[in-house]
Protein backbone atom coordinates (compact mmCIF):
# COMPACT_ATOMS: atom_id res chain seq x y z
CA UNK A 1 0.00 0.00 0.00
CA UNK A 2 3.10 2.19 0.66
CA UNK A 3 4.24 1.76 -2.46
CA UNK A 4 1.12 2.28 -4.44
CA UNK A 5 1.59 5.69 -2.53
CA UNK A 6 5.15 6.49 -3.84
CA UNK A 7 3.66 5.38 -7.46
CA UNK A 8 0.82 8.07 -7.97
CA UNK A 9 3.22 10.88 -5.91
CA UNK A 10 5.78 10.08 -8.96
CA UNK A 11 3.76 10.01 -11.54
CA UNK A 12 1.60 12.93 -10.12
CA UNK A 13 4.96 15.01 -10.04
CA UNK A 14 6.34 13.81 -13.77
CA UNK A 15 2.88 15.07 -14.95
CA UNK A 16 3.30 18.40 -13.25
CA UNK A 17 7.10 18.95 -14.29
CA UNK A 18 6.04 17.76 -18.36
CA UNK A 19 2.84 20.58 -17.70
CA UNK A 20 5.45 23.06 -16.64
CA UNK A 21 7.73 22.13 -19.46
CA UNK A 22 4.78 22.78 -21.86
CA UNK A 23 3.38 25.63 -20.19
CA UNK A 24 6.82 27.12 -20.70
CA UNK A 25 7.02 26.09 -23.89
CA UNK A 26 4.36 28.24 -25.09
CA UNK A 27 4.68 31.64 -23.15
CA UNK A 28 8.00 31.78 -25.09
CA UNK A 29 6.31 31.14 -28.40
CA UNK A 30 4.04 34.06 -27.85
CA UNK A 31 6.23 36.15 -26.85
CA UNK A 32 8.43 35.56 -29.49
CA UNK A 33 5.23 35.59 -32.05
CA UNK A 34 4.02 38.89 -30.52
CA UNK A 35 7.81 40.18 -31.17
CA UNK A 36 7.58 39.37 -34.74
CA UNK A 37 4.25 40.76 -35.04
CA UNK A 38 5.24 44.15 -33.78
CA UNK A 39 8.31 44.14 -35.74
CA UNK A 40 5.61 43.37 -39.04
CA UNK A 41 3.77 46.10 -38.30
CA UNK A 42 6.61 48.84 -37.70
CA UNK A 43 7.68 47.53 -41.12
CA UNK A 44 4.27 47.95 -42.90
CA UNK A 45 4.02 51.28 -41.21
CA UNK A 46 7.24 52.83 -42.13
CA UNK A 47 6.57 50.99 -45.45
CA UNK A 48 3.23 53.43 -45.97
CA UNK A 49 4.90 56.25 -44.36
CA UNK A 50 7.24 56.24 -47.43
CA UNK A 51 4.44 56.06 -49.83
CA UNK A 52 2.93 59.17 -48.38
CA UNK A 53 6.25 60.83 -48.71
CA UNK A 54 6.19 59.85 -52.41
CA UNK A 55 2.73 60.83 -52.74
CA UNK A 56 3.57 64.80 -51.12
CA UNK A 57 7.27 64.59 -52.94
CA UNK A 58 4.85 64.20 -56.02
CA UNK A 59 2.19 67.22 -54.91
CA UNK A 60 5.22 69.31 -54.29
CA UNK A 61 6.32 68.80 -58.33
CA UNK A 62 2.33 69.08 -59.23
CA UNK A 63 2.80 72.57 -57.51
CA UNK A 64 6.23 73.26 -58.43
CA UNK A 65 7.26 73.95 -54.51
CA UNK A 66 10.38 75.51 -54.24
CA UNK A 67 12.48 74.73 -52.10
CA UNK A 68 12.56 71.08 -52.78
CA UNK A 69 12.51 70.09 -49.22
CA UNK A 70 10.00 67.04 -48.67
CA UNK A 71 9.72 65.65 -45.31
CA UNK A 72 6.46 64.16 -43.73
CA UNK A 73 6.02 62.58 -40.45
CA UNK A 74 3.19 60.23 -39.73
CA UNK A 75 3.06 56.99 -37.27
CA UNK A 76 5.88 58.62 -35.37
CA UNK A 77 7.97 57.62 -38.62
CA UNK A 78 9.27 60.09 -40.66
CA UNK A 79 9.81 59.95 -44.82
CA UNK A 80 11.94 62.03 -46.72
CA UNK A 81 11.82 62.20 -49.97
CA UNK A 82 14.40 63.31 -52.60
CA UNK A 83 14.71 63.78 -56.11
CA UNK A 84 17.45 63.21 -58.92
CA UNK A 85 19.06 66.37 -60.36
CA UNK A 86 16.70 67.18 -63.77
CA UNK A 87 16.88 65.09 -66.21
CA UNK A 88 19.47 62.64 -64.78
CA UNK A 89 16.86 59.54 -65.90
CA UNK A 90 16.03 57.97 -68.81
CA UNK A 91 13.78 60.56 -71.61
CA UNK A 92 14.96 63.10 -69.44
CA UNK A 93 13.43 62.44 -66.11
CA UNK A 94 14.10 62.75 -62.42
CA UNK A 95 14.02 59.54 -60.01
CA UNK A 96 12.60 60.26 -56.60
CA UNK A 97 13.37 58.02 -53.80
CA UNK A 98 11.50 58.03 -50.59
CA UNK A 99 13.37 56.94 -47.47
CA UNK A 100 12.28 55.66 -43.77
CA UNK A 101 14.36 54.83 -40.78
CA UNK A 102 13.27 52.41 -37.73
CA UNK A 103 14.34 50.48 -35.46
Amino acid sequence: MLSEKGIILTIALIFIIILVIVAGTSITLMINQARVSESQIRRMKAFYTAEAGLVNAFEGLRRNVSPWNMTITLNNFTATATKDSAGSGPNNTRKITSSVTYD
